[in-house]
């Protein structure tokens, strides 16, 4: 969230910033598992890698996370708490 703070254009589209991440977090959660069941089904249905696919194509995903995380900017000046 210190991100969404920080890359927001001006303090009155906060909110409207803030809503468009959480929509994204929330599509992702309910996407997710559908996805990952419909992969796993097909995985074992056609003996996919001998069942293993979907384990190898969550790994994938896992790294790919990982490199998109590693390539954000750090913050440009420390956060300080609104008490």
């Amino acid at each position: 969230m210190l991100l969404v703070r920080q890359s927001a254009p001006s303090p009155n589209s906060l909110g409207a910033t803030n809503g468009i991440v959480h929509l994204s977090i929330n599509v992702a959660r309910g996407i997710s598992p559908w996805l990952t069941s419909a992969i796993f089904a097909v995985t074992i249905e056609h003996h996919l890698l001998d069942g293993t696919l979907w384990v190898w194509i969550m790994v994938a995903l896992s790294i790919a996370g990982q490199r998109f995380a590693a390539r954000v900017p750090a913050l440009e000046k420390p956060f300080t708490p609104v008490l």
